[in-house]
């Protein structure tokens, strides 16, 4: 892979893990609700059922917990494209340059 292929692919985890960190409340509810089933995420005896169709939860606990592992999902991803946007700009340096041996 190419620098410049390295240094786009890093900005890109960057953008992407800082916007997974940003918006996981919204990935969370509804995104992974949907998938998942809220009764999985927060627990069947968690889960108090409306007459008019919808739902409360009622373990705040285990909703933390899913956002907070979204988020820090997010920023590891964004660390990575940054580790790969370092490592580049390092590989990127000309050697003679920086020569301290002169």
């Amino acid at each position: 892979m190419t620098i410049s292929h390295q240094k786009f692919l890093g900005y890109l985890l960057a953008v992407v893990g800082l916007l997974v960190a940003v918006f996981s409340q919204q990935i969370v509810f509804p995104g992974l609700e949907y998938f998942i089933g809220i009764e999985a995420m927060v627990g069947r005896e968690n889960v108090v059922y409306q007459p008019e169709g919808g739902y409360l939860f009622t373990n705040p606990g285990a909703m933390v917990l899913w956002n907070s592992t979204v988020a820090a999902t997010g920023l590891v991803v964004a660390f990575a494209g940054s580790w790969m946007i370092f490592r580049t700009r390092r590989e990127n340096r000309d050697p003679q340059t920086y020569d301290t041996s002169r």
